[in-house]
């Protein structure tokens, strides 16, 4: 496989270095808090907060819990954190991942592993990175299971993908952000053209069976 990317900005060149990912993260498994501790305190980070579109940071995370302070330690996320979905029913979905962007201490659950930043790289880039075709084939190929897959720390520690320079990290990053906005607004100009058509749709017909009534 080539080192070097067919598309690229022209005022970068060299080759893309391959590195494993536990030269950039270190791995923690979540926190797996009882049922009366869920619902109130500290953002609490699920797989579902993995899955959804953006970023996670701490004003959109789902779900709360309440822990003391030696667990905000242990399991707390920082700025540039990535979050890993450990468990799947598909092994489509195995090891997803997505990226913390705040300062705010917020907690990741059970299910989700952390890989606390230790290396220098651009945390979006890295998410980024980490949906491309390739990162998904090597995680997916260290998913095991039947009825679940599973993906823990040493698999995800194995994996091997290619980084370009900080530098490049971030101009990529900001580049696919761009795009990504772009998306979110024409997202929303069809949702507000849907909601329109189907006010007026309603107004429309309502207003041809009261014609239908009063001739009647």
């Amino acid at each position: 496989m080539s080192d070097v990317p067919h598309l690229r900005f022209p005022e970068f060149s060299g080759e893309w270095e391959e590195h494993t990912l536990s030269e950039y993260l270190e791995f923690k498994n979540g926190l797996n808090p009882d049922a009366k501790r869920i619902g109130s305190g500290l953002p609490f980070i699920s797989v579902m907060d993995i899955l959804s579109e953006g970023v996670i940071n701490y004003d959109n995370i789902r779900g709360k819990v309440d822990a003391t302070d030696k667990e905000i330690e242990c399991f707390g996320v920082k700025d540039g954190d990535l979050l890993f979905q450990r468990s799947s029913e598909t092994l489509e979905d195995v090891g997803r991942a997505n990226v913390y962007m705040d300062n705010r201490t917020a907690i990741y659950g059970g299910f989700v592993i952390r890989g606390r930043k230790i290396g220098n790289y651009a945390p979006l880039f890295f998410k980024y990175l980490l949906a491309t075709p390739l990162a998904r084939n090597r995680t997916r190929r260290m998913g095991a299971g039947a009825q679940h897959f599973n993906i823990g720390q040493e698999g995800l520690s194995k994996i091997s993908l290619y980084f370009p320079s900080i530098e490049e990290q971030r101009k990529i990053a900001g580049f696919l952000t761009l795009i990504d906005e772009r998306i979110a607004t024409q997202n929303k100009i069809i949702e507000d053209l849907k909601k329109l058509k189907s006010a007026i749709s309603k107004y429309l017909f309502a207003r041809k069976d009261l014609l239908e009534t009063t001739i009647c």
